[in-house]
């Protein structure tokens, strides 16, 4: 079996392969290139990472509890998903988890949940120290009040 380039309008990253039969004839096919293998792309930003504080340290932190706060929505979202399913009756499988699209009114219900806790999460940021003694007090009554 031979194989070269394809010439031609029609086979111009085709390969021709000759190849001959058991009966003794010849036979000629065109067959597709191999393509070139695709690099998975980069999951990382280039550049030099931006500062907001100026301690690095507490960017790195910021970070950190971003990416935990990611996390704990997913799971948030997948918790609400095996409650829902367990509701209507159905086992909790991986397929069905996966399977299961959520109407208008379970997607706004679980970006009101989404919001409430990145509100939580970014209280002291987004409040000024000037009210941040008022509103602690306010956060403790929250936190009794929820942790009964």
């Amino acid at each position: 079996m031979v194989s070269q380039p394809a010439t031609g309008a029609k086979g111009m990253g085709d390969m021709v392969v000759k190849r001959t039969r058991a009966d003794g004839r010849k036979a000629t096919r065109r067959v597709a290139k191999p393509r070139a293998v695709i690099k998975p792309r980069q999951r990382f930003a280039k550049g030099r990472r931006p500062y907001f504080f100026a301690d690095p340290a507490i960017d790195k932190l910021l970070g950190m509890v971003m990416a935990l706060t990611g996390e704990v929505a997913v799971l948030r979202e997948r918790l609400d998903t095996h409650e829902r399913l367990a509701a209507k009756g159905k086992v909790a499988t991986p397929a069905n988890i996966e399977k299961y699209a959520p109407d208008l009114k379970v997607e706004d219900e679980r970006e009101a949940v989404r919001a409430a806790m990145l509100s939580r999460v970014f209280r002291l940021i987004a409040v000024d120290d000037t009210r941040a003694a008022e509103s602690e007090a306010a956060y403790q009554d929250y936190i009794a009040r929820f942790s009964r």
